[in-house]
Protein backbone atom coordinates (compact mmCIF):
# COMPACT_ATOMS: atom_id res chain seq x y z
CA UNK A 1 0.00 0.00 0.00
CA UNK A 2 2.79 2.29 1.00
CA UNK A 3 4.74 2.33 -2.58
CA UNK A 4 1.47 3.13 -4.85
CA UNK A 5 1.83 5.93 -2.78
CA UNK A 6 4.86 6.93 -2.96
CA UNK A 7 5.08 6.66 -6.64
CA UNK A 8 1.62 8.59 -7.10
CA UNK A 9 3.36 11.01 -4.90
CA UNK A 10 6.64 11.09 -6.93
CA UNK A 11 4.46 11.14 -10.19
CA UNK A 12 2.45 14.06 -9.08
CA UNK A 13 5.65 15.82 -8.17
CA UNK A 14 7.01 15.26 -12.16
CA UNK A 15 3.56 17.08 -13.55
CA UNK A 16 4.30 20.13 -11.12
CA UNK A 17 7.50 20.51 -12.42
CA UNK A 18 6.77 19.44 -15.75
CA UNK A 19 4.08 22.64 -15.56
CA UNK A 20 6.34 25.19 -13.47
CA UNK A 21 8.59 24.76 -16.51
CA UNK A 22 6.16 25.46 -19.34
CA UNK A 23 5.49 28.42 -17.42
CA UNK A 24 8.59 29.44 -16.78
CA UNK A 25 9.57 29.36 -20.68
CA UNK A 26 6.69 30.77 -21.60
CA UNK A 27 7.78 33.91 -19.79
CA UNK A 28 10.87 33.92 -20.66
CA UNK A 29 9.60 34.62 -23.97
CA UNK A 30 7.88 38.00 -23.37
CA UNK A 31 6.23 39.85 -26.04
CA UNK A 32 3.63 42.88 -26.15
CA UNK A 33 2.11 42.24 -22.73
CA UNK A 34 4.45 41.51 -20.82
CA UNK A 35 7.82 42.63 -22.25
CA UNK A 36 9.61 45.52 -19.97
CA UNK A 37 8.72 48.85 -21.21
CA UNK A 38 11.31 51.06 -23.01
CA UNK A 39 13.81 52.84 -20.61
CA UNK A 40 12.81 56.91 -20.63
CA UNK A 41 14.85 59.93 -19.89
CA UNK A 42 15.89 60.80 -16.09
CA UNK A 43 14.62 57.27 -15.31
CA UNK A 44 10.99 58.67 -15.60
CA UNK A 45 8.39 55.38 -15.31
CA UNK A 46 6.26 54.64 -18.10
CA UNK A 47 3.20 53.17 -18.39
CA UNK A 48 1.47 51.31 -21.46
CA UNK A 49 -0.92 53.49 -23.15
CA UNK A 50 -2.19 51.94 -26.20
CA UNK A 51 -2.01 48.54 -28.09
CA UNK A 52 -2.93 48.20 -31.50
CA UNK A 53 -2.95 46.41 -34.87
CA UNK A 54 -2.59 44.41 -36.74
CA UNK A 55 0.26 46.84 -38.31
CA UNK A 56 1.53 46.01 -41.38
CA UNK A 57 4.73 46.43 -43.39
CA UNK A 58 6.09 46.14 -46.84
CA UNK A 59 8.66 48.39 -48.46
CA UNK A 60 6.69 50.55 -50.75
CA UNK A 61 3.69 49.27 -50.77
CA UNK A 62 2.07 49.28 -47.52
CA UNK A 63 2.84 51.55 -43.96
CA UNK A 64 1.55 51.93 -40.51
CA UNK A 65 1.12 55.34 -38.92
CA UNK A 66 0.01 56.25 -35.46
CA UNK A 67 -0.33 59.80 -34.92
CA UNK A 68 -0.08 61.09 -31.29
CA UNK A 69 -1.28 64.07 -29.46
CA UNK A 70 -0.15 65.43 -26.34
CA UNK A 71 -3.45 66.61 -24.09
CA UNK A 72 -1.25 67.16 -20.97
CA UNK A 73 -0.26 70.53 -19.44
CA UNK A 74 3.43 69.03 -19.49
CA UNK A 75 5.69 67.52 -21.62
CA UNK A 76 5.64 63.56 -22.57
CA UNK A 77 7.99 61.34 -23.28
CA UNK A 78 6.48 58.79 -25.98
CA UNK A 79 7.52 55.24 -26.94
CA UNK A 80 5.90 53.08 -29.85
CA UNK A 81 7.86 49.70 -30.26
CA UNK A 82 6.38 46.64 -32.83
CA UNK A 83 6.15 43.54 -32.53
CA UNK A 84 5.57 40.48 -35.34
CA UNK A 85 3.29 37.84 -35.76
CA UNK A 86 5.37 35.47 -32.81
CA UNK A 87 5.02 38.20 -30.39
CA UNK A 88 8.56 39.10 -30.56
CA UNK A 89 9.90 42.59 -30.84
CA UNK A 90 11.38 44.34 -33.71
CA UNK A 91 12.74 46.69 -35.60
CA UNK A 92 14.35 50.03 -33.06
CA UNK A 93 11.98 51.57 -30.40
CA UNK A 94 10.77 55.20 -31.59
CA UNK A 95 11.11 57.73 -29.56
CA UNK A 96 10.09 61.39 -28.63
CA UNK A 97 9.61 63.86 -26.40
CA UNK A 98 6.24 65.80 -27.27
CA UNK A 99 5.67 69.24 -25.76
CA UNK A 100 1.81 70.14 -24.03
CA UNK A 101 -0.25 69.93 -27.40
CA UNK A 102 1.91 69.14 -29.79
CA UNK A 103 1.56 66.07 -32.33
CA UNK A 104 3.72 63.26 -33.72
CA UNK A 105 3.63 60.72 -36.32
CA UNK A 106 5.41 57.37 -35.87
CA UNK A 107 5.86 55.48 -39.26
CA UNK A 108 7.06 52.43 -40.86
CA UNK A 109 8.36 54.62 -43.78
CA UNK A 110 9.52 58.85 -44.07
CA UNK A 111 6.91 59.31 -47.01
CA UNK A 112 3.87 57.45 -44.81
CA UNK A 113 2.63 60.74 -43.46
CA UNK A 114 3.33 64.48 -43.23
CA UNK A 115 4.58 67.07 -40.90
CA UNK A 116 6.64 65.92 -37.52
CA UNK A 117 7.50 62.23 -37.76
CA UNK A 118 9.47 59.17 -35.82
CA UNK A 119 10.75 56.93 -38.59
CA UNK A 120 10.62 53.11 -36.92
CA UNK A 121 13.49 51.70 -38.08
CA UNK A 122 15.06 48.49 -39.27
CA UNK A 123 11.85 46.68 -39.53
CA UNK A 124 11.42 43.50 -41.55
CA UNK A 125 8.18 43.03 -43.94
CA UNK A 126 5.24 42.56 -41.66
CA UNK A 127 1.70 41.17 -42.13
CA UNK A 128 0.00 41.34 -39.19
CA UNK A 129 2.11 42.92 -36.72
CA UNK A 130 1.18 44.33 -33.57
CA UNK A 131 1.83 47.63 -31.91
CA UNK A 132 2.31 49.36 -28.25
CA UNK A 133 2.77 52.84 -27.40
CA UNK A 134 4.03 53.73 -23.55
CA UNK A 135 4.42 57.07 -22.36
CA UNK A 136 5.61 58.58 -18.92
CA UNK A 137 2.13 59.54 -18.54
CA UNK A 138 -1.57 58.59 -19.86
CA UNK A 139 -2.39 61.73 -21.25
CA UNK A 140 -1.89 61.37 -24.79
CA UNK A 141 -4.60 60.93 -27.68
CA UNK A 142 -3.63 58.06 -30.74
CA UNK A 143 -5.36 56.90 -33.80
CA UNK A 144 -3.41 54.63 -36.42
CA UNK A 145 -3.92 53.62 -39.68
CA UNK A 146 -2.79 51.17 -42.57
CA UNK A 147 -1.16 53.28 -45.94
CA UNK A 148 -1.26 51.00 -48.91
CA UNK A 149 0.27 52.58 -51.64
CA UNK A 150 -1.02 50.79 -55.53
CA UNK A 151 0.66 49.69 -57.96
CA UNK A 152 -0.35 53.25 -59.95
CA UNK A 153 1.10 55.54 -57.35
CA UNK A 154 -2.52 55.52 -55.96
CA UNK A 155 -2.55 55.87 -51.67
CA UNK A 156 -5.55 54.72 -49.93
CA UNK A 157 -6.59 54.15 -46.04
CA UNK A 158 -7.41 51.94 -43.53
CA UNK A 159 -7.85 52.11 -40.04
CA UNK A 160 -6.37 49.45 -37.58
CA UNK A 161 -8.81 47.21 -36.69
CA UNK A 162 -7.98 47.19 -32.81
CA UNK A 163 -7.11 50.11 -31.13
CA UNK A 164 -7.12 49.24 -26.99
CA UNK A 165 -6.18 51.95 -24.95
CA UNK A 166 -4.68 50.86 -21.25
CA UNK A 167 -3.52 53.87 -19.51
CA UNK A 168 -6.66 55.64 -17.41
Amino acid sequence: MLLPLAWLLRRRARVGLALVGLVLAARAEAGLLDSPLPSFDGGAPGIVVYRMGPVHYQAGHVDTVVKCDSTGEAQVQVAVEVFDETNARIGSVGRTVLAPGASISFVTAADAASGPRVVLQNLPPLDHGKLRVSATTGKLSCTAHNRIVGDDGSASESALELIKRVAP
